[in-house]
């Protein structure tokens, strides 16, 4: 489960779906043809600004 910006329970798997496809990107992370695709998004429910960690 995750916390999105509304507050709300989610389920991981739907937060994941509703990325726009350029949100992610292919990184080889290993020796040889080892590939994964990687996606970072702003999910910090409760910030408050100027302060972040």
């Amino acid at each position: 489960m995750m916390i999105s910006m509304k507050l709300r329970q989610r389920r991981t798997h739907a937060g994941i779906a509703d990325l726009p496809e350029t949100a992610w990107k292919r990184i080889n992370c290993g020796d040889g043809p080892t590939l994964y695709d990687w996606a970072v998004v702003d999910n910090r429910a409760l910030r408050e600004l100027g302060r972040g960690h």
